[in-house]
């Protein structure tokens, strides 16, 4: 996380665009969530890339839940450096890059409705007690059948919790994700079946909550692109079938001190009031 006026920016902007001009990049996606964490994007022409990175990018946002109405709809997305990666999936002679961003009003204010910035105020009022906000989710999704497309859901497999299968496609695309967030500097500890039909999970390494909230928006991502590129389709829907599982996201939750983990409850509670 690294915010518009934190003095280590501009050498990691320095940073991006050497690699940007070295790996031919030639289109940015810029991407935020709405209030209901609904990524949302746009792509910039790398060649503005000194522009983009030094002043934002404009955009309407009154189509987006939550990011006001017409009248106060002008809202400026600042992309944070240390988010910058090159998506895996994109072709050799055309790549793509992404970013991250920080969502401001046009007079430079912080929006107060970019959820990336609710969590950031969080944070830093932890920090101003000398804590650290460490957290770990664990995604579960479905992995729907092809038909899905044409009629209604279909789990794209009979297998339960932990079970394995030599010849099951799922596995595959569960390795084929942990290779694309790999690539895209998240550390994948555990996948595996979930116990309902067509259902997976993902657990992957504990970090600062506001890396570990983008590193969980882009393993959604990268879930959807793979399922696609498979024909099928992934989702995070919470109960898309009646009568099994549905799909939740434990998130564990840690604050730290001098290196170890803090947990005087009341202490706790103090802070966050």
């Amino acid at each position: 996380m690294i915010e518009k006026d934190d003095p280590k920016r501009k050498k990691l902007c320095e940073k991006v665009i050497e690699t940007v001009n070295e790996q031919y990049i030639k289109f940015i996606y810029l991407q935020f969530t709405d209030m209901h964490g609904i990524i949302k994007s746009f792509e910039i022409n790398s060649k503005r890339i000194e522009d983009f990175l030094q002043d934002g990018e404009n955009f309407d946002g009154s189509s987006i839940t939550g990011y006001g109405a017409i009248e106060e709809s002008d809202k400026v997305a600042i992309p944070d450096p240390s988010t910058f990666r090159i998506i895996p999936w994109t072709n050799t002679s055309r790549k793509v890059a992404r970013f991250f961003c920080d969502v401001y009003n046009p007079d430079g204010s912080r929006y107060e409705g970019d959820p990336r910035y609710i969590l950031q105020k969080t944070v830093k009022k932890a920090e101003k007690h000398g804590y650290s906000f460490v957290c770990a989710p664990e995604l579960e999704f479905f992995i729907l059948d092809k038909e899905t497309k044409e009629k209604a859901f279909k789990p794209s497999d009979m297998r339960g919790y932990f079970d394995y299968d030599p010849y099951d496609i799922n596995e595959k695309m569960r390795y084929t994700i942990a290779e694309y967030c790999d690539a895209m500097g998240i550390e994948i500890e555990v996948l595996h079946h979930e116990v309902a039909l067509g259902q997976h999970e993902i657990d992957f390494k504990y970090g600062p909550a506001v890396d570990v909230a983008d590193n969980a928006n882009t393993i959604k991502i990268i879930c959807k692109t793979v399922a696609a590129q498979n024909d099928i389709t992934a989702t995070f829907m919470p109960k898309p079938f009646a009568g099994i599982n549905g799909s939740g996201m434990h998130v564990h939750q840690s604050l730290w001190k001098d290196g170890k983990i803090y947990v005087m409850m009341n202490q706790i509670r103090i802070i966050f009031q």
